[in-house]
């Protein structure tokens, strides 16, 4: 009965793998570039396109889904990060939870908030709990391990915001945004502001000019102090008659969860509720015995805001805060990479049996190249996030739809007739996209996985062929499902 049932849909397969073979043999991609293609009906499980499926390929920020889809297995669908403030005796201590939303500037801005609006909620909590004579601050970070940094990221680039470091106590997405803005003379360092501000967090901009003429090219990096945040500006700056505050330059920022503390104790200070006007603030001794303690603030971030941020924004911070939070969840040590790994292999066998390929596993986020991990698996474990009926629904949610994120440019000018949730992945000579096509009827679903490796510089074509793969998917879902047969009349 099982081979009755197959053996059409098999057939039918087989048509759709011609025409994406077809794609594939026309857009001419250049020598040495490795295509690899799956295609999966989730209800049956059956692949129907295998184009190199099997070959280990870098994934980019398509392993987001991977990280994301594990996470949510592990976490739970009403999972939160929970970050607490406490107050333990005279100490305040901030324990996180790894949570990369806290005080995430675009979440804020939804919520008409900014960095003083949020910290001055902490400060009417404690205030209401009575604090009083506060004499140190101490962040408890140890639910991830300290490696903030993934060795197989690009060194040139880790004070972009994109290579954000990952602790335990996340703040401001770990970036400090810089404001420039025309300088009194063209030749002049520009002006700046920063989000957050505090006089304490300093910016040299001896290293930046403005200029007549040219493009704005803008870019900070912290450098080493023991006193203060100092960050130090480079590059030129095109000055504009136009109103307005510029796009902001983001750096990344090595110790958040301290600069969190500290704007923490300068709010405190102005409410006269520290035991002297300045105390120490400091990261947590590893094995300190901090006592109960009782909460009297409690930030919490649902999963699915976590989620979104890491499918539909490609944030790679939140990608990683899943990635070893699920690891602590699993271990009770603190969350660190090579945890995250294991689990997301072991979760991947449960879900798919032992014969997964050859996979491996570097970050949570796509953004080392270490990272590999066949078509055909990436499609086999999207099918099985399907047929979860608990998971599957916040899952698809969390993945941008052909109207938002980076799909709306892409397919603005594609005519899908079914619906499309994916998610884009890019690094240097990698493009890729994956996700679901869902029959605007019926409902049945088709997972996809197209991975381009080694493409040279001409990403066009490859962005051209994750297009016509996609538009093929749609149009042979449309044609292969059966349409809904005619009312009777009365």
């Amino acid at each position: 009965m099982l081979l009755a049932v197959l053996t059409p849909l098999l057939a039918l397969g087989q048509q759709l793998e011609s025409t994406v073979r077809n794609l594939v043999a026309n857009a001419k991609m250049a020598t040495g570039t490795e295509v690899g293609i799956a295609v999966i009906d989730c209800q049956s499980g059956t692949p129907l396109v295998t184009i190199d499926a099997r070959r280990a390929m870098i994934p980019a920020s398509n392993l987001k889904l991977l990280t994301s889809g594990v996470a949510l297995s592990v976490l739970g669908r009403d999972f939160e990060f929970k970050t607490q403030f406490i107050i333990d005796g005279t100490r305040l201590v901030i324990k996180g939870a790894g949570d990369p939303a806290l005080g995430d500037p675009k979440l804020l801005a939804e919520n008409n908030w900014d960095v003083p609006g949020f910290i001055g909620q902490i400060v009417a909590a404690a205030e209401k709990a009575g604090v009083r004579g506060v004499t140190e601050i101490i962040v408890d970070d140890r639910v991830f391990d300290r490696i903030a940094i993934n060795p197989g990221w690009p060194d040139k680039q880790l004070n972009l915001w994109y290579c954000a470091p990952v602790t335990g106590l996340n703040f401001h997405t770990n970036v400090l945004e810089i404001f420039p803005r025309n300088g009194d003379r063209i030749g002049d360092p520009p002006g700046v502001q920063s989000q957050p501000s505090a006089p304490w967090i300093q910016i040299d901009t001896s290293g930046a000019r403005t200029s007549r003429d040219g493009s704005t090219s803008l870019w900070a990096q912290q450098t080493p102090s023991d006193a203060v945040f100092a960050f130090r500006l480079y590059g030129s700056m095109r000055v504009t008659s136009k109103a307005g505050q510029r796009e902001p330059i983001e750096v990344t920022v090595a110790d958040p969860g301290l600069m969190l503390a500290r704007l923490l104790a300068d709010a405190l200070a102005a409410k006269g509720m520290l035991a002297t006007p300045t105390v120490p603030v400091r990261l947590i001794h590893p094995t300190e015995d901090m006592g109960k303690g009782t909460p009297f603030a409690v930030v919490s971030t649902p999963i699915a805001t976590v989620m979104r941020r890491c499918n539909v924004d490609s944030q790679n911070l939140y990608a990683e805060c899943l990635s070893k939070r699920m690891a602590f969840e699993v271990t009770g040590q603190p969350g660190s990479w090579p945890n995250g790994a294991t689990v997301v292999r072991g979760r991947l066998q449960e879900m798919l049996g032992p014969d997964i390929g050859s996979v491996q596993i570097a970050d949570g986020s796509g953004l080392s190249r270490e990272n590999q991990i066949p078509p055909l698996t990436l499609a086999r474990f999207l099918a099985a996030m399907q047929r979860d009926p608990v998971l599957f629904d916040p899952f698809y949610e969390s993945m941008a739809d052909a109207d938002e994120g980076r799909l709306e440019a892409r397919f603005r000018d594609r005519k899908l007739q079914n619906e499309l949730r994916a998610k884009t992945g890019f690094i240097r000579g990698v493009l890729c996209l994956s996700g679901y096509v869902r029959h605007e009827r019926d409902g049945r679903i088709l997972a996809f996985v197209v991975m381009v490796n080694n493409f040279g510089g001409d990403a066009g074509k490859a962005r051209k062929l994750h297009e016509d793969v996609v538009e093929a998917i749609d149009r042979w879902l449309t044609t292969q499902t059966p349409k809904p047969e005619p009312a009777l009349g009365g």
